[in-house]
């Protein structure tokens, strides 16, 4: 099972094309990786540095969704 939800896999491949649609904020985190907490994510000075996203502009999001929606439409 994952707890990861399909509308989260869309904007995040979506974001890597397209940062403008949320905001972030670098920071440093670790991932606890055995026992009941395993998978929880924290922030850490002694991380890995990554992209915290903040806020996502879901009013371009889903513009951004219908325009590659019509695009592929388009070409098939």
């Amino acid at each position: 099972d994952s707890d990861v939800c399909s509308s989260d896999l869309v904007l995040t491949t979506l974001v890597s094309k397209y940062p403008e649609l949320v905001d972030s904020k670098p920071i440093k985190a670790a991932v606890i990786t055995d026992g009941p907490s395993a998978g929880k994510t924290f922030v850490t000075d002694n991380g890995r540095p990554l992209t915290f996203v903040t806020q996502v502009n879901s009013a371009l999001f889903f513009d951004k969704f219908d325009e590659l929606a019509q695009a592929a439409k388009t070409n098939y």
